[in-house]
């Protein structure tokens, strides 16, 4: 498999642990949204994927990110063919601590996030990728510049439409 992410940004075209841990924050980010409670379905999704221990991470990082952030994040719903500028950007967090690469994942929450709730949202995330990594779920290295936040912010303003397809962590 190569380390290299598609050029196009369908759900279809990432690898298995990318298009797992996508479904897993889209259905999360509805439970939230709605209020109502899906973490009977996503523990099993995890327990499915063998990786049972790791949803009460990435519950605990998403519950710390969604009560943080200071400005709004786009995931979209769970059927929707298409990958957010943000849902990379969360996927590329993830993928930047299977490799211990803390500044990228700083750089990434950081744009989300005060200081405060990055130091928070580390050891949750951590954990959630080092679980997904000894489960075999490894996620495709991103390249992380203070420019790939700045884009997503710049395609996110030029974008900014009220659509039924998409949720925000906030």
């Amino acid at each position: 498999m190569t380390d290299d992410v598609p050029a196009r940004n369908e759900v279809l075209d990432l690898p298995f642990g990318e298009q797992f841990l996508l479904w897993a924050i889209r259905h999360w980010v509805v439970a939230f949204a709605d209020g109502g409670n899906r973490h009977a379905m996503l523990k099993k999704g995890f327990q499915l994927a063998r990786i049972d221990e790791a949803f009460p991470s990435m519950d605990e990082l998403l519950t710390v990110i969604s009560t943080s952030a200071k400005s709004r994040i786009e995931v979209r719903c769970p059927d929707y063919r298409g990958i957010s500028n943000d849902e990379q950007l969360l996927i590329g967090m993830v993928a930047a601590l299977q490799r211990s690469n803390v500044d990228g994942y700083a750089m990434i929450l950081g744009y989300w996030l005060a200081p405060a709730g990055v130091r928070l949202a580390e050891a949750p995330a951590t954990r959630l990728a080092n679980l997904m990594a000894i489960g075999g779920l490894w996620l495709r290295r991103r390249e992380i510049t203070r420019s790939t936040c700045e884009t997503a912010s710049m395609i996110k303003q030029q974008l900014l439409i009220d659509r039924s397809d998409s949720r925000t962590l906030h």
